[in-house]
């Protein structure tokens, strides 16, 4: 879903998977930070109902979207899904690189 300005809403899910997954199928570790009071209220407000937790990881995951480094790999699946697929290419299998560059592509997202 999209926000204000047309910029992806990190706080909008259609189905709310991130209560779903939240704290299942991948490892945790504990952070101990202060953040500035004003920016957790707000953040908080917008999106009601979430943890802390899933706050945080939601602004880490925005902020890995943002790296010059998930440009390059976006590019790079956009090239393998324009090419054909059933075609030998002397890189390899296209179909199994579009594959892992979107699993990748999902799990910074």
């Amino acid at each position: 879903m999209f926000g204000r300005y047309g910029a992806a809403d990190p706080c909008a899910s259609e189905d709310r998977e991130w209560q779903v997954w939240h704290g299942r199928g991948m490892p945790k570790v504990r952070v101990s930070t202060t953040v500035d009071a004003d920016l957790l209220a707000r953040a908080r407000k917008v999106c009601s109902g979430r943890t802390d937790a899933s706050l945080l990881e939601a602004a880490l995951e925005a902020l890995l979207r943002e790296h010059p480094s998930a440009g390059i790999d976006a590019a790079y699946l956009r090239a393998y899904r324009e090419a054909s697929v059933d075609e030998p290419d002397v890189w390899g299998d296209v179909a199994a690189f579009a594959d892992a560059a979107a699993k990748r592509a999902h799990s910074s997202a």
